[in-house]
């Protein structure tokens, strides 16, 4: 994930550079971060963001899972762009059921995927629509105070 910035939306943009990439796993040939839902303002300069991180697995197979990011636009430069990272927890959302996995035998280039499409807070619970499997649209949410403990929890933020 990289950001840009601008004085203007219609004005000239400039990469400030990488903020967030995927952790690399045992278990995977590579992996990246990629889209998700457009990020929920919390307020002082505050965002939370799903985003998917993709791993292409030792076995062959594809898998999509959800993520989170806490940005905290206060502690922006442009020097250092990764600062805005204020917590990241991986895997809050993995493809276990029917609808996310790939379960036809033999399957050439399996797909397991959770892929945050969209977001929403309603009352005390943020609410996500994502993709399963390429195939499927699903909805799952999670109070959003939760979420926002656990970000906060996370000693170490992984990033740039």
């Amino acid at each position: 994930m990289e950001l840009a910035v601008s004085d203007s939306p219609t004005g000239e943009w400039r990469n400030c550079g990488r903020v967030l990439r995927a952790p690399g796993h045992a278990q995977c040939r590579h992996s990246w971060v990629g889209a998700g839902s457009v990020p929920i303002p919390l307020g002082d300069g505050r965002y939370l963001a799903l985003y998917h991180t993709g791993n292409r697995l030792l076995e062959g197979s594809r898998q999509y899972n959800a993520d989170a990011v806490l940005l905290d636009f206060r502690r922006f430069t442009p020097e250092h762009p990764a600062e805005i990272i204020a917590g990241t927890l991986e895997r809050i959302l993995v493809p276990e059921t029917e609808y996310e996995r790939s379960l036809r035998p033999g399957d050439p280039d399996p797909l397991h995927c959770v892929f945050p499409c969209g977001s929403y807070q309603q009352g005390e619970h943020l609410h996500f629509v994502y993709g399963g499997r390429d195939a499927y649209t699903l909805a799952a949410r999670v109070r959003t105070e939760e979420l926002l403990e656990r970000l906060h929890q996370t000693a170490h933020p992984y990033h740039g």
